[in-house]
């Protein structure tokens, strides 16, 4: 699992994770929509089940 709330200045996460499941970025304000890439099919965290974006705009 892995948990980066309220980090207003993220904008982008790159991760090559192969047994991430969790991923919780909740009020991350500054996300790129870029986001996708890393979390889509053919992304860096295959097992991925959960993805959190609560309040990011």
């Amino acid at each position: 699992k892995l948990v980066l709330q309220k980090q207003d200045s993220l904008t982008s996460v790159h991760l090559q994770c192969q047994r991430l499941q969790e991923v919780d970025l909740s009020e991350c304000e500054s996300l790129k929509n870029t986001i996708c890439d890393v979390f889509s099919d053919g992304g860096g965290c295959p097992m991925l089940k959960s993805l959190t974006l609560d309040s990011c705009e």
